[in-house]
């Protein structure tokens, strides 16, 4: 690939929050030189014409296997949908689309954004069809409803017992409602059929295109499964761009016996970075873990993991030298993890040897406790945002004043990246990183509530926290900022997100995004 200057426009490099050069020269894929225009000896460059580069985003927390499980999906979210009756419409519409004898799917429902005010349950899906299973996964994806069908193939009824750390929700009589709690979702997946490779694959590649079209560069893969590696190693070659890593479901690692994970499996544009568990649920679901009860109620969430299987997966996850990463929200579950590790020395040199994902409810005594231990946090601010009525009616005032300080993170903590965890949460477009930014530095939810202004960050910060603190998160050594011997993995813009009105910030759209030097998109 020949050299190629970029002129006239405002970098930010990513090397710290002031650092911007207006010229770059890329070869090989990667950055040869950066430094002012006028000393950008080239023929031909690229005129940026002014307009603003930053480093490719990288996603640390997302699911894009499941974003292209999902795709054709009925999407049960505002504001297409508001009430159950238009659930209902929008899931028959899906039947028609669907093959005689394939399950109706769709993804999305939250029942404090219905105006019900209450969750979809196997009565409601059952007026969509009683011949054949109806399957609708709530917004955080960690609960899902079911219709009759569903529940007789998956050989659920009253006498089934609930599986550790996971609830089938049920009735006064003790029938099953449908609704499906945490690992209870498990009875239901492993009775679906599963997609052949090819759909796969090539929905994978979908998936590509479009992160790339919001500017994501390089992602995590938070719910891996074994074969994703290869999975995404053939959507490579079909033309997926992003650069990957995979975290391991712990569960899976442990089923299948494997110890070794070999030097091939570590290396390359799509790698395996860790393992990952969960340790408690989601707030808006109310199975957070929580020290305290929920609102009005006796409910402190649960507890998904046991101590044991913790230090067990740390101990693979030591012995192959990637991360041991832990779904977190609620702060029992947030303490127990610092009390359980607390003897326990870091295994990894270059990067956090823990990631607590979502750390939402952040009190100040665990910054402490993280002190030398080389814990990540990767916060999601997309939730707070998107499911506002969901934090105030679920969290007091205290917890409310605690949940995502993500100012208090970045001068505190070592290692932080902000992330979208897309799909997971109710929001249409949970991917588009400029929402993200912009709830990280306006503090506001999407109805313009507050959302602890006082934990507000700068567009600066924001964009580190996708893309040179990110890298170091997920160890992506040889991305994340526009300096000489990274990987030329940019986005230009279409207006100067260190400048505008914040509460513009969402409205910034990707121009072009660069991989390795190559535009693609």
């Amino acid at each position: 690939m020949p050299s190629q200057y970029f002129v006239n426009g405002k970098i930010f490099t990513g090397k710290n929050e002031r650092d911007f050069v207006s010229a770059m020269k890329v070869t090989d894929g990667k950055i040869e030189w950066i430094g002012p225009s006028e000393q950008a000896d080239a023929p031909d460059p690229v005129d940026l014409q002014g307009k603003t580069v930053v480093p490719g985003f990288i996603d640390a927390h997302a699911h894009p296997r499941l974003l292209a499980d999902i795709a054709g999906q009925a999407a049960i979210t505002i504001p297409e949908v508001t009430n159950i009756e238009e659930a209902i419409a929008a899931l028959k519409k899906q039947a028609e689309k669907t093959p005689d004898g394939g399950w109706i799917e769709g993804w999305g429902w939250d029942e404090t954004k219905l105006l019900d005010g209450r969750p979809l349950n196997r009565f409601d899906l059952d007026r969509v069809s009683t011949e054949r299973p109806v399957h609708v996964m709530r917004s955080d994806f960690h609960s899902s409803a079911v219709n009759s069908k569903a529940l007789e193939l998956a050989g659920i009824d009253k006498s089934t017992a609930d599986p550790f750390g996971g609830e089938i929700q049920r009735d006064e009589n003790g029938d099953p409602t449908g609704i499906m709690i945490e690992n209870a979702n498990r009875l239901i997946e492993n009775t679906k059929p599963k997609k052949t490779e090819e759909e796969r694959i090539e929905g994978i590649v979908r998936t590509g295109r479009r992160l790339a079209r919001f500017g994501i560069t390089s992602v995590a893969e938070m719910m891996g499964r074994w074969n994703d590696l290869s999975l995404f190693r053939k959507a490579e070659k079909r033309g997926f761009k992003q650069r990957l890593v995979l975290y391991l479901l712990w569960e899976e690692v442990k089923e299948l016996g494997i110890r070794r994970l070999e030097e091939r499996d570590l290396n390359g544009r799509i790698r395996i970075g860790g393992v990952k568990l969960f340790m408690d649920g989601t707030i808006s679901g109310k199975t957070a873990w929580m020290k305290a009860p929920y609102p009005g109620t006796e409910e402190k969430g649960m507890r998904t993991c046991t101590k044991e299987e913790l230090l067990e997966a740390a101990e693979f996850a030591r012995r192959n030298g990637i991360q041991l990463a832990i779904h977190a929200m609620g702060d029992r579950a947030i303490e127990e993890i610092l009390r359980i590790f607390e003897p326990v020395k870091p295994w990894i040199d270059d990067g956090p040897s823990i990631r607590i994902e979502h750390a939402s409810i952040m009190r100040p005594e665990f910054f402490r406790k993280m002190d030398g231990k080389k814990i990540a946090l990767v916060p999601q601010i997309i939730f707070f945002f998107a499911e506002y009525e969901s934090y105030r009616n679920h969290l007091d005032g205290e917890r409310f004043s605690l949940a995502y300080p993500l100012r208090t993170m970045y001068e505190q903590n070592g290692y932080m990246a902000l992330s979208t965890d897309a799909p997971a949460t109710t929001w249409a477009e949970p991917d588009k990183i400029m929402t993200s930014i912009k709830a990280a530095v306006t503090r506001k939810a999407y109805n313009g509530q507050d959302i602890n202004r006082a934990e507000k960050i700068s567009p600066e910060q924001a964009v580190l926290l996708f893309t040179g603190k990110a890298k170091e998160v997920c160890r992506l050594h040889e991305t994340g900022r526009l300096l000489p011997g990274y990987e030329a993995d940019f986005i230009v813009l279409d207006e100067d997100i260190f400048t505008i009105d914040p509460d513009r910030l969402d409205r910034v759209k990707v121009a072009a995004t660069y991989i390795s030097g190559e535009k693609v998109c």
